[in-house]
């Protein structure tokens, strides 16, 4: 029987004692000796040493479970660390029985204890992959959570209790459900019900109230399971509320750009630096044979390659961050009339880079043509004088300044 016995504490890997508390005699069982690394020849049955191969951070506790033990009467079991006498530190945990006489009193105490290190290492494992987890959740901007298959929320990070204003003990356990109106705790639990249930992952944009404040977000959820086949629903979540307040800033903003530039007789666009529209008013549709659709061309495809290539070099110009301004001449598409076009490049510059540049084109070929005409009406009446053999002048009394023609002058 003694033998089965020991067969059985080696196989579980324990080892029994006891403590006669009339005798203070302590006695170990041969493996209880091998668990602290002597043989039982070699065992000294004392309880000091027996303390004595307790880790020096552990004893206080062992001791105050003895008081408590002897104390009350009662015994619990309980876990902690021993050095053997090769040094190899390893953790055990204690069961213990008392054995009460007539009088009521404690006359000894038995028990085991079981080497638990690899169920302790493994613990300890898991808890340091844990923090890692909790440390990178809590390193995520967004909020993030886990719900069990009965929609108490099991892990979440920091963002998510910021998002919430609650603490980790008002959440962990907890649903939630109440902290959002009745309208969108119904659709919230339909749609995780749904990815726990099918195992098909979610994305969507929903709207989200916390104290009377509803912010418009998007939820990616889907289904985790484990090895012990429960499902769990991983959800993130993104706040867009201020994008979406800046796009609509934005999309306001560029509306009354639009209203603006439409209502100026100047052509106006944008191009990017790979030479594709990025906007054009409605002056410059006018203008072409393009009644819609420019943003997104290529600007050959718009202006033409013979225009293009009278432009390129002053593109390369604004596109190496230089202000540029020249006379286009071009051909009008619709009828074939020249347009002259003074025009300014300007560019538009991104951390340092050309990004794009504006164009900015004022149609001048009526006063072009106005010009020419005064020049040859002036080149006529000259050569006039010079036929006549007369010349002109004029006199200015406000500034007394006189003017002669050339054939004046002649």
């Amino acid at each position: 029987a003694l033998e089965m016995a020991s067969n059985a504490e080696k196989a579980a890997n324990l080892g029994s004692w006891s403590w006669n508390l009339n005798t203070s005699k302590v006695s170990w069982s041969d493996n209880m000796c091998r668990l602290h690394g002597i043989e039982p020849s070699e065992y000294k049955a004392t309880f000091e040493q027996a303390s004595s191969f307790q880790h020096p951070d552990d004893r206080d506790y062992v001791k105050h479970q003895i008081e408590h033990m002897l104390a009350e009467k009662k015994s619990t079991p309980f876990e902690y660390r021993i050095i053997t006498t090769t040094g190899e530190h390893k953790w055990v945990e204690g069961t213990n029985q008392l054995l009460i006489d007539d009088k009521g009193d404690i006359k000894e105490i038995v028990g085991t204890i079981q080497d638990i290190t690899e169920k302790k290492r493994a613990e300890i494992l898991l808890l340091d992959e844990k923090k890692r987890l909790r440390t990178i959740l809590d390193m995520v901007g967004n909020p993030i959570f886990v719900k069990d298959n009965d929609h108490q929320i099991t892990l979440a990070n920091k963002a998510f209790y910021t998002l919430f204003k609650m603490d980790e003990k008002d959440v962990i356990g907890y649903t939630l459900v109440e902290a959002v109106p009745e309208k969108e705790r119904h659709h919230f639990l339909k749609v995780d019900r749904e990815v726990l249930d099918t195992g098909k992952p979610d994305q969507r944009e929903e709207e989200l109230t916390i104290e009377g404040f509803t912010s418009t977000i998007i939820t990616s959820k889907l289904r985790f399971t484990d090895e012990f086949d429960c499902n769990f629903l991983v959800c993130s979540i993104l706040d867009i509320t201020e994008r979406i307040k800046s796009e609509q800033a934005l999309k306001e903003s560029e509306e009354q750009l639009r209203i603006i530039t439409d209502n100026l007789p100047v052509l106006i666009s944008q191009i990017d630096k790979n030479m594709i529209y990025l906007f054009a008013n409605q002056y410059y549709y006018d203008r072409s044979l393009f009644k819609s659709g420019i943003v997104g061309k290529n600007i050959i495809d718009v202006i033409g390659e013979d225009t293009f290539n009278h432009s390129l070099p002053y593109i390369k110009k604004v596109l190496s961050g230089e202000f540029v301004s020249f006379e286009n001449r071009t051909t009008n598409t619709k009828n074939n009339e020249l347009i002259i076009i003074e025009t300014q490049y300007v560019p538009h510059i991104v951390n340092g880079e050309v990004e794009s540049f504006f164009v900015l084109g004022m149609d001048i070929t009526e006063r072009k043509l106005a010009e020419n005409k005064a020049i040859e009406a002036f080149e006529k009446l000259s050569n006039a004088e010079v036929i006549a053999k007369m010349g002109n002048w004029s006199w200015n009394p406000n500034t007394n300044e006189v003017l002669w023609s050339d054939n004046m002058c002649r």
